[in-house]
């Protein structure tokens, strides 16, 4: 847990901030940016390790447009350059980024429509 980085590591942390827009942040202390970014550096801190499953739960819930769209933007260039799947929680199907391709709607926890998304 407190071990130092690898130079390697550390220019790959630097990387992805500066890709999603976060460098400005990274003196920072997290409690110390807006909710917005809190988000982004979460889902930076997902990243980093390149998962091969992502499971999303409502990233974009009380965001504003702009981080929302951030978080989208992020979470469709992952999906369309490495080979990580995507679990995409939400309530709000126009925010689904669009790399998705299939989903699976529930009413009170039941299945009632999957398939290819958008819906055809």
């Amino acid at each position: 847990l407190y071990r130092g980085v690898s130079a390697d590591r550390h220019e790959s942390a630097v990387s992805l901030m500066r890709d999603m827009g976060l460098e400005e942040n990274q003196d920072r202390r997290f409690g110390a940016v807006s909710q917005g970014e809190q988000r982004m550096v979460l889902l930076a801190r997902a990243l980093i390790k390149q998962p091969l499953l992502l499971i999303l739960d409502e990233p974009c819930q009380g965001l504003d447009a702009n981080h929302r769209r951030q978080i989208l933007q992020t979470v469709d260039a992952l999906g369309r350059r490495q080979q990580a799947s995507i679990i995409y929680v939400t309530h709000e199907p126009e925010e689904l980024p669009p790399v998705i391709n299939h989903a699976i709607q529930l009413d009170r926890g039941r299945i009632v429509r999957k398939g290819r998304w958008p819906w055809c």
